[in-house]
């Protein structure tokens, strides 16, 4: 009995002794815990699929960055984030960082911040289109009393390794109060707080195109687009040839292509003026820029609006081993003018008025081109005061001719000028103006000529004896010519007479 007493008091003693170690193994282990966890500025809890962020300097990376693999216009392609990172692929990476060299109580607004890759073996993706933007989205306050900061970048894995690298910085202020007896006002002191961040991404990294990828149809789809054109000025005349110069580019970073066909068409009032429709280019490499010239010319009676220029673009690339072929038109216009021949004629108006009378001014027009010409009208300006006036005539189809008339009537002698003004719009819309000036002296009424000295000179008095008329003096003529001629009859008579008696002797 007394053996099993001892094995008994035994077994409870290392019973005993297991109870306590165990204790002090579980406390051990909530401090350690409670050590990481004051500890989380450096790292986050691991997961299955990659090692835990790192980070240095000042800025801390308190979360794993998380990639969403965006297309070639900055968009999300999957809602969640991708676990395997591919060498050429675009992608917006998440991620939030404690900046530990400033504290919340520090900060009362935020102004702005960058972020731009600095290293590592992802590049900043830049677009000027602004597609893609990296950017500090929030700061805020934390619970351990510094700012945390919620950083978004657009990038781009070009390697082979794991490391990726962002400088990250922004901008805040400190309000204060001043006041002095007559205001009160708000001051703000302005801070920049910067640092870099440097993480490890998880082992789940495809490198190259060596293996097959689920995600490869996840790659953009070639494109060529026209990034500019011009035809040699602001607009074509009718009639006329003008280069048309077209700038093309592959829009993927990716694929190059190759086998490019360029088809032109255009409207019935374009043509090519030499050459082929169709041009050959052998290959487009990533992201390069062509410029191809073409001559085209205009028919004389092409309208003056905007004429369509269709090109059609076929190519050929390489996916995934595999020859894939592609297209692509885009539309341009080309503005075309006709030339405008509206004529007008010179001013017609007398030399010399006379006070009183009415006076017509006139001046012809025309319309010698292929468009109408609208609203038209005309203007009587000048000097003299009560001498205006004005017309609206309206459209003028081609071909058509008039005349634009103006009357007054001027009352005081002397010189006077004015100017007839002739408004109209092109076949542009664009308004264009046409001035036929004008000058004429009115006369005096005390003599022909107001200022050549004839006023003064004294008229001629007929004389007193002679009181023959005209009509008097016409009379005498008409009666002497008729005793004239019945003298020169009976003359006549006599000589015939007295030639017939002289043979009727002979006989």
């Amino acid at each position: 009995m007394k053996v099993r007493s001892k094995f008994t008091k035994v077994i409870c003693i290392f019973l005993a002794a297991l109870m306590l170690l165990t204790t002090f193994g579980m406390l051990f282990t909530q401090i350690a815990f409670a050590a990481n966890d004051d500890d989380s500025s450096s790292s986050s809890s691991s997961d299955d699929d990659g090692e835990l962020p790192t980070s240095t300097g000042s800025l801390r990376l308190i979360t794993k960055p998380q990639f969403y693999r965006v297309d070639s216009d900055g968009n999300d392609i999957d809602d969640e984030p991708t676990k395997k990172v591919k060498e050429g692929y675009r992608y917006r990476v998440e991620f939030t960082v404690l900046d530990r060299s400033v504290n919340d109580d520090e900060v009362d607004g935020f102004t702005g911040g960058f972020v731009a890759s600095n290293g590592g073996y992802f590049d900043t993706v830049i677009d000027t289109d602004g597609n893609f933007e990296s950017s500090v989205t929030r700061v805020r306050g934390s619970s351990s009393g510094y700012l945390e900061l919620e950083v978004e970048a657009y990038v781009k894995f070009n390697g082979k390794g794991r490391t990726m690298s962002f400088d990250v910085g922004y901008t805040y202020y400190k309000e204060s109060n001043s006041s002095s007896d007559e205001s009160s006002s708000t001051d703000r002191t302005y801070h920049e707080s910067s640092g870099t961040v440097v993480t490890k991404i998880a082992e789940a990294i495809v490198t190259d195109g060596s293996e097959d990828d689920e995600d490869s149809y996840l790659i953009a789809t070639p494109n060529i687009i026209v990034t500019g054109y011009n035809y040699g000025g602001q607009e074509v005349m009718a009639g006329s040839e003008f280069p048309l110069t077209i700038t093309f580019q592959n829009t993927s970073d990716t694929l190059a292509l190759e086998n490019i066909i360029m088809d032109i068409t255009t409207t019935t009032d374009l043509a090519i003026a030499n050459g082929s429709n169709s041009t050959y280019i052998e290959k487009l490499g990533k992201g390069e820029k062509q410029t191809k010239t073409l001559q085209m010319s205009t028919f004389s009676s092409t309208e003056p609006k905007p004429q369509q220029v269709t090109v059609k673009f076929t190519y050929e690339y390489i996916l995934d081993k595999t020859r894939k072929t592609g297209e692509r038109t885009e539309e341009l216009a080309i503005p075309v003018v006709q030339l405008d021949r509206f004529s007008i004629g010179e001013l017609s108006v007398p030399s010399q008025l006379w006070p009183g009378d009415s006076t017509y001014l006139s001046v012809e027009y025309v319309n010698k081109g292929k468009t109408t010409i609208s609203n038209l009208a005309a203007r009587l300006e000048s000097d003299v005061p009560g001498i205006s006036d004005s017309q609206t005539i309206g459209n003028i189809a081609p071909g058509e001719s008039g005349t634009i008339d103006f009357s007054f009537t001027a009352n005081d002698s002397g010189s006077i000028s004015g100017k007839v003004v002739i408004i109209y719009e092109d076949a542009k819309g664009d308004e264009k103006e046409i001035e036929r000036p004008f000058s004429a002296t009115v006369m005096d009424m005390g003599g022909m000529y107001p200022d050549d000295g004839m006023a003064n000179m004294p008229m001629p008095m007929p004389e007193e004896n002679n009181k023959t008329s005209a009509v008097t003096i016409v009379m005498a003529v008409v009666g002497g010519l008729m005793v004239a001629g019945l003298t020169a009859t009976i003359i006549v008579k006599k000589v015939k007479a007295k030639r017939e008696e002289e043979q009727d002797e002979d006989i």
